[in-house]
């Protein structure tokens, strides 16, 4: 089994690892925070570079290296799980690899705007290295690049190239719905991880069926 970005439960959002994908959006909420408390404590005439607040969402000029049209193979652990386990049972599947992702990835600049809307937060660009040879990095470029150095490939590397025939055969025959990634999908991973402030809290989730998927 060769799975791509593995995030959170199709159903709930709900996740055990906050590594990878999450450094990012959780970097994206550092910023925004940040951003906020400093406009609140600075005075009305101060320089803020550019943070503004209004019809409660924060607006702040956050340059981010990364391709607007380059995509992001995520697919939710549950998804992977229905697949993996129709995988092991299919005796056709010996001696095969199987490339467990989404047929159809989300590009980088629709994931931005989803997560940009799920924390209420706007002024996010993406942009090319020559950007900041222009204009050097603000106070929260610094801050969201630092936080997110080990994990800038996501952005600005190469794409993987998968083959996942395989997989899409063993999953048209067992009829498992293709991942779907999409605002929504963004959105309860958002929520989830505020809800468990990022693990550090249980939640407690509505019971439902095993492996069930919001788009069958």
């Amino acid at each position: 089994y060769r799975p791509s970005i593995l995030v959170g439960d199709s159903r709930t959002g709900q996740t055990q690892s906050f590594i990878g994908f999450y450094i990012l959006l959780r970097s994206l909420e550092l910023v925004a925070l940040r951003a906020r408390r400093t406009l609140e404590r600075q005075p009305i005439h101060s320089d803020t570079e550019g943070v503004i607040v209004s019809g409660g969402q924060i607006t702040v000029p956050l340059r981010v290296l990364g391709s607007e049209s380059k995509t992001l193979n995520i697919i939710p652990v549950d998804y992977a799980i229905r697949a993996m386990r129709a995988i092991f049972q299919d005796l056709d599947s010996l001696g095969k690899t199987f490339h467990i992702v989404n047929p159809t990835p989300t590009t980088i600049g629709q994931l931005r705007d989803w997560m940009c809307t799920a924390l209420g937060m706007r002024g996010v660009t993406l942009v090319n290295a020559a950007e900041f040879v222009h204009k050097p990095l603000n106070r929260w470029e610094r801050l969201f690049a630092k936080s997110t150095e080990e994990y800038g490939a996501y952005l600005s590397g190469e794409e993987p190239a998968f083959k996942a025939e395989n997989t899409l055969k063993v999953a048209r025959r067992e009829e498992i719905p293709q991942p779907c990634t999409d605002a929504d999908f963004v959105r309860r991973l958002v929520g989830y991880c505020q809800a468990s402030r990022w693990g550090k809290r249980r939640v407690k989730l509505p019971v439902s069926q095993p492996f069930s998927n919001p788009t069958r």
